[in-house]
């Protein structure tokens, strides 16, 4: 009896202990505490129980604002807005429909470092909905997450905030951000994507490159064999951030925008005062970016991932997909999955694969690192360490650079998350690690790949050319 009442208190005290860190892990972002779409679904509760009964029509009704503000002519999309002369900028608006009877606004942007701790707890954001541009807006209370890296001064930001209009009747001029007093005069106005859900996905797979396509970006022999490698493991769809690149990339970029392949979003950086923004907000607001590519893409593409230009997520084993990869390795009922990262040396200092050593086609007229570059660093992180993943859009709330941070409506992200196993899939990082202590071993299996690799390449190569020509 004494041994059933002992590990019957164990039994408790684990799952105790169990609720306590996936609650924590659940909320821990950045340092930060705060379970923001947990706070909407309570606020709702509370009105139907009977406690904060304010809609968002009667707060409209105590406000001075009796139409937008006239130098806000109409809303703009795609670019940076400063929120009341302070130090937050929004980006864009999305529309979320996932609540069902009430709609969802998301707001993406970018806030500092400094105000983070002080943003949860002595200041409020508001959102102002502009049905039309001569009428009160609709406005409810905004809930602030952030996530980032502390080396720089600004973080991510995102906002939610709930309006009273089913998704299906839903249509509104744009959105405004404002700080503590709900009726404050905004600065500015962003308009809003409207997500539908649909029965069917027009896409299958969207890749988005996950950083901007930064200035200067001329690499185009480097665009055109991520394109064509990613579009032989699924990829139909690719968006890119564009924030000045070279213009020596054009021919390319307009040859997949002709093909129906490549959407091109233009990405500048916020003006924050005489400072340059460049290295204030880390890595030009990726996180920003690929939390708003996902949001343009939910219900329109099934599976979303996010790549940076020198990133493959490649099937092993029997798999020549995306799909394959994830069925094989089991993740087939799963909306998540990810991949583990592993570096392949591309300076110098790591030998080129003789096959294609010397190889003038391969070698110097495409220069196919996936090809020339196999030799891999014998350490592979573990998960979920530099790791990336392909999602199916309509599960996730919001996304990180390694893995989705929160999944909607689902406080144990880890039951929707499959993790790759290496012999089924795994992330080629063409890029040299930066410890010192590396065991190269060779790894040719993009080898397996090589003559459709260097056909589809081939061809964009001298479609650009022969259309060059043409002009």
């Amino acid at each position: 009896m004494q041994k059933i009442c002992f590990w019957l208190l164990v039994s408790i005290a684990t799952v105790i202990i169990m609720t306590v860190l996936i609650s924590w892990e659940r909320h821990q972002v950045s340092g930060h505490l705060y379970p923001y779409e947990y706070d909407i679904f309570d606020q709702l509760a509370r009105r139907r129980n009977g406690g904060d009964t304010t809609s968002d029509i009667d707060r409209s009704s105590r406000c001075p604002l009796h139409s937008k503000p006239h130098f806000l002519d109409s809303p703009t999309p795609n670019k940076w807005q400063v929120v009341q002369e302070r130090t937050y900028y929004v980006y864009s608006a999305h529309a979320d429909p996932r609540m069902g009877n009430v709609t969802l606004i998301r707001l993406f942007g970018i806030m500092p470092l400094d105000r983070s701790d002080g943003a949860y707890q002595g200041e409020t954001f508001w959102c102002q909905v502009w049905i039309n541009a001569h009428g009160k807006p609709h406005i409810a209370e905004a809930f602030l997450y952030n996530q980032g890296h502390a080396k720089e001064k600004y973080l991510s930001a995102q906002w939610s905030c709930v309006v009273d209009i089913s998704p299906d009747k839903f249509s509104a001029l744009g959105v405004s951000l404002v700080v503590n007093n709900s009726c404050n005069e905004p600065t500015n106005l962003l308009s809003i994507h409207t997500i539908r859900k649909t029965d069917g996905y027009s896409k299958r797979f969207t890749i988005c490159v996950g950083g901007a396509l930064k200035r200067e970006y001329s690499n185009y022999h480097q665009l055109v064999e991520w394109v064509e490698v990613n579009r032989i493991f699924g990829a139909d769809h690719v968006v890119a951030y564009d924030y000045n690149s070279s213009a020596i990339i054009d021919p390319y970029v307009n040859y997949y925008k002709a093909a129906g392949i490549l959407e091109v979003i233009p990405w500048s950086l916020p003006n924050i005062g005489d400072v340059n923004s460049f290295s204030l907000i880390w890595n030009l607001g990726q996180i920003t970016l690929i939390n708003d590519c996902i949001y343009r893409n939910m219900y329109t593409s099934k599976y979303i991932a996010s790549l940076d230009l020198d990133e493959f997520i490649v099937p092993y084993g029997r798999s020549g997909s995306w799909l394959e990869m994830m069925n094989n390795a089991g993740c087939g009922n799963k909306p998540i999955a990810i991949v583990r990262n592993t570096f392949f040396g591309i300076s110098t200092k790591w030998p080129e694969d003789p096959i294609y050593e010397h190889d003038k086609l391969v070698h110097d007229v495409l220069r196919l690192v996936t090809l020339t570059k196999t030799k891999q660093d014998k350490y592979v992180n573990s998960f979920p360490k530099r790791s990336k993943f392909i999602a199916r859009s309509d599960v996730v709330d919001t996304a990180g650079i390694h893995n989705i941070k929160q999944v909607w409506a689902v406080k144990n992200r880890d039951l929707f998350v499959c993790e790759v196993e290496l012999p089924y899939g795994r992330l080629h990082h063409y890029r040299d690690p930066r410890w010192k202590d590396i065991e190269p071993i060779k790894n040719a299996f993009m080898h397996k790949f090589a003559e459709e690799i260097i056909n589809r390449t081939s061809k964009v190569h001298r479609d650009v050319i022969w259309l060059q020509d043409l002009q």
